[in-house]
């Protein structure tokens, strides 16, 4: 398989970096997975009135489910403000920046015949955002327990022919958006799955229809064939975005929780059909086995003391695996009696196109570049960049780890962002980067943009004939620098910038508060780099060191540039042990764990003895009773753990030591 496994990690990293997207506000159904050809009655649009109904589906034999979405907050363009008379600007989370403490609000509120309608911002607060408001009704939850709430019947299933209510009614909730909103505080909206336990089972190819007797909350009757090879149910789990020919594991979950019902008993189903979905034939067949039992009984905490314990769920999970079928084609998974999965693909290109997907996602988060076609459909001007006015300022080290006014770890980062900010600063070099989740902060600690690096690097080590030659489709692509590497200097340039004449490496580029109402580009909250850490230097000096062992084919120079950075960066780590680390727990693992993965990645680079004896050091450190008695590989650190492990394993013979 050309494009190797790990670049799911990659895919699962782009989680954590990727804005929030609300399904809510863009041009694709609020539902995914209408069947309009099977069922009548449900709704595409938001929920602004009385709750809508998306879906009807088999949850388990004999049980019926309804997903109901109910609520919605609408969100709002930012469009000009336009002024009038009696307008009032007023200022709310206002902090105290910089040693003299002037006054700053995070938010300006435009508040209009006494109401807050939303906040103004730019330049010259010339914008406004509307504030977003809770729309439509919540569902009657009390409604929605009643048996006689519902009724099933059916024009040509005897069974129910005189219409019936379900013997039992479960509900699973969960929320959809949550805002703060224009009525005051936070709202949510919530999808509901109501399952209804019905009197016996439905029959392949025969028509339904639910009706809600009375003053109903919901909008009815609804109406479906059960087609067990096409209408969809949620029980059934597929990668969606599709499976290699040559993948050794091809295996879709059967699984669901009833909410208040617990596990649905799924074990009168004994076997799976693959089915072509343009036609429906069947391609391949295999039986349904039980992969993990439901302990429902079983506390479980939310962090297991070992990786390796057992996985305690409240309903049992089966597998069904198709590994053995390789012909490229879109499928379906059938439960005969119980439903089909969304359609998939099998397909030579679906880990390329994984890899092209999150190299978009990437690319959308880039700071100080202007985004749009044909790199992107994402349109954004250039952002906090100084040529563009923007301004950075520097901190002051000494009041951002000042012990007095923040002992120990406490006090959150903008807290003391704000305290140390020195606004009569400029570091016009604090531009690039990946912007963080939903922020616009860029950050090696505490959010260590670094491990997306090393997963990038790691892919194109583990081939690096296949990346040099994948077109990822970015401004660099066709420079002689591979792609996937192009995406990771991005990240990284920015701090190569940044870095102090001592060697020390700026923690972040990062505001004074979360960012306000505005898009990135019309920010206007005071933004600066924090100080150097130990920490964030060893976390830079790890992914330095590796680029430069990527690019000393491809980019000589850059290459030497970052061997030479790693190493400062080090020097100023192990020069400045007394700067805390406030962002881990009381113990010094975390930073033992990031000087490993340095000193393996040095060590790589340099050849250097020093920086052996620094990766045995720090390894004896971590593991002190040795790896085979130690329990754990990888600890709370973000990313370090056993990579300086994995990294000294792979060094060629010469460097390795086989005792060790």
């Amino acid at each position: 398989m050309p494009a190797p496994l790990r670049l799911s990690a990659l895919v699962l990293l782009l989680v954590g970096l990727a804005p929030g997207l609300r399904a809510q506000n863009l041009s694709i159904p609020v539902f995914q997975g209408y069947q309009p050809e099977l069922i009548q009655g449900a709704e595409d649009g938001l929920a602004t009135g009385r709750p809508k109904i998306r879906h009807v589906y088999l949850a388990a034999p004999s049980v019926l489910a309804v997903v109901v979405d109910a609520q919605a907050i609408p969100l709002n363009p930012f469009v000009p403000y336009q002024p009038q008379p009696g307008d009032v600007i007023r200022p709310s989370g206002v902090m105290k920046l910089g040693p003299a403490g002037h006054e700053a609000g995070r938010y300006h509120n435009l508040v209009r015949g006494g109401i807050n309608l939303g906040s103004v911002f730019g330049p010259d607060e010339a914008y406004f955002l509307p504030a977003p408001r809770l729309e439509g009704q919540a569902l009657d939850l009390a409604w929605a327990g009643y048996l006689a709430s519902y009724t099933l019947a059916s024009a040509d299933d005897p069974a129910y022919a005189t219409p019936l209510e379900p013997l039992a009614v479960y509900r699973k909730s969960a929320p959809e958006m949550v805002e703060w909103v224009a009525q005051g505080g936070q709202a949510r909206t919530a999808r509901h799955h109501l399952f209804l336990r019905l009197p016996g089972p439905l029959v392949p190819g025969k028509h339904y229809r639910l009706a809600f007797p009375g003053d109903a909350p919901l909008a009815g009757p609804v109406a479906f064939t059960f087609d067990d090879h096409r209408l969809r149910t949620e029980a059934l789990h597929v990668n969606l975005h599709g499976y290699h020919p040559r993948e050794t594991e091809k295996t879709a979950l059967l699984s669901m929780w009833l909410g208040s019902g617990g596990g649905a008993d799924l074990t009168s189903l004994p076997r799976f059909a693959l089915v072509a979905d343009a036609d429906g034939r069947t391609v391949f067949e295999g039986p349904i086995r039980l992969r993990v039992l439901a302990t429902p009984d079983k506390k479980v905490p939310l962090y297991p003391a070992r990786e390796t314990a057992p996985l305690d769920l409240p309903m049992s999970v089966y597998a069904l695996d198709f590994s053995a079928f390789t012909t490229p084609g879109v499928y379906r998974v059938v439960v005969p009696g119980l439903g089909a999965s969304f359609p998939f693909r099998i397909d030579d290109a679906v880990w390329q196109d994984a890899a092209r997907l999150a190299a978009v996602g990437f690319l959308n988060q880039r700071s100080g570049l202007a985004l749009g076609p044909p790199h992107t459909d994402y349109k954004r001007p250039r952002d906090m960049h100084p040529a563009d006015g923007f301004v950075v300022h520097r901190t002051d080290p000494a009041l951002f780890y000042d012990q007095k006014r923040f002992p120990g770890r406490s006090g959150n980062a903008f807290k003391r962002i704000q305290a140390s900010i020195l606004e009569d600063t400029r570091v016009p070099e604090a531009w690039g980067g990946w912007h963080d989740a939903a922020d616009f902060d860029r950050s090696i600690v505490p959010q260590n943009h670094p491990s997306a690096v090393h997963a990038m690097l790691d892919l194109h080590e583990s081939n690096p004939a296949y990346f040099t030659a994948l077109n990822l489709g970015i401004p660099e692509s066709g420079d002689a620098v591979p792609d996937l590497v192009d995406e990771a200097l991005w990240c990284m340039d920015l701090f190569l910038r940044l870095q102090q004449p001592d060697g020390g490496i700026p923690g972040a580029v990062e505001s004074v508060e979360h960012p306000s109402s505005a898009p990135s580009h019309l920010e206007g909250l005071p933004t600066a780099i924090t100080p150097s850490s130990p920490h964030g230097c060893q976390i830079y000096a790890a992914a330095a060191a590796q680029l430069s062992f990527v690019l000393a084919k491809s980019a000589p120079a850059r290459a030497a540039a970052y061997r030479e950075s790693a190493l400062r960066a080090m020097a100023w780590a192990d020069a400045h042990p007394e700067v805390p680390d406030i962002y881990q727990r009381d113990d010094i693992l975390p930073l033992k764990e990031h000087a490993n993965l340095a000193a393996a990645h040095l060590y790589r680079l340099t050849g250097d003895a020093v920086w052996r004896e620094r990766f045995k050091s720090t390894l004896a450190a971590l593991y002190p009773q040795g790896l085979a008695a130690s329990d754990r590989l990888y600890s709370e650190g973000r990313y370090a753990g056993a990579r300086g492990i994995e990294v000294y394993a792979h060094l060629p013979a010469a460097l390795a030591d086989p005792a060790l």
